[in-house]
């Protein structure tokens, strides 16, 4: 991620854009995790839930809705752990199989981000 610093502190209802290197066109795509996590009854974190998001990787960003990083089934969360992955899948052929592919993720990358404006 590109604007990990621009994550903290996430708001409720805000728009959350991620960003990240572009690559080429034919380089796969970025996945991004999201889980809220209370500590109140847990002090490592207690997932309230989340979301995954998939971009082309040659995009360079991503905007997650601000509806999808506050809603009130969340409403008791403390922080939101952004995770950004990068996969690659490369089609291949073998001798009595009909499709086969490879996914390789390649780079992981996670935030930590306090939520505000609860």
């Amino acid at each position: 991620m590109s604007n990990r610093s621009g994550l903290n502190p996430v708001q409720t209802g805000k728009d959350l854009t991620l960003t990240w290197a572009a690559g080429d066109g034919d380089d796969g795509y970025v996945a991004i995790n999201g889980t809220f996590l209370t500590f109140a009854h847990d002090p490592t974190g207690y997932g309230l839930g989340g979301f995954t998001c998939l971009e082309r990787s040659d995009k360079g960003s991503f905007t997650v809705p601000g509806w999808m990083v506050w809603t009130n089934r969340v409403a008791a969360a403390e922080a939101l752990e952004v995770q950004v992955q990068h996969y690659r899948r490369q089609e291949f052929t073998a001798p009595g199989l009909d499709y086969g592919e490879f996914l390789h993720a390649s780079k992981s990358e996670s935030q930590l981000a306090i939520i505000t404006g609860r």
